[in-house]
């Protein structure tokens, strides 16, 4: 293999004379590669774990409060919402690494359609009335 770095040191051009090295080098790359999106997505699930469970306490326990403004409570509701939804982002990540990795099965999990859509509206809301669009 011949390597050059061209373009002021910011790529590397290599030139490869026997494709099983290339190949040995590409299967090298997916395997850091799955375990830093691996590695990174469990970071990130660590502090989601302690989050979602609190918001929802919260939640239960401030709908019983009767003086509560009803925005508060629905924020609180969005937050939750965000937060369930990073959750899914970071098991796609991770499902990306069991693909790759041949350690993938299927889940089939039925969800409310409707209650799915709102809870985006409710997210999208919020944000353009943050941004005063």
């Amino acid at each position: 293999m011949k390597t050059r770095v061209i373009n002021q040191g910011r790529h590397i051009i290599a030139i490869y004379s026997d494709i099983t090295k290339f190949k040995d080098s590409e299967i090298r790359m997916q395997k850091v590669r799955s375990r830093f999106f691996s590695s990174v997505a469990h970071e990130l699930r660590t502090p989601l774990n302690a989050i979602i469970p609190i918001l929802r306490m919260i939640i239960i326990i401030l709908s019983t409060v009767n003086f509560l403004p009803d925005n508060i409570l629905k924020s609180l509701k969005i937050v939750l919402s965000s937060a369930l939804h990073l959750q899914n982002v970071i098991e796609d990540c991770l499902e990306i690494s069991r693909i790759e990795n041949n350690k993938f099965s299927l889940h089939n999990e039925k969800f409310d359609i409707r209650e799915a859509a709102n809870e985006v509206c409710d997210i999208m809301k919020f944000q353009i009335e943050q941004k005063g669009l």
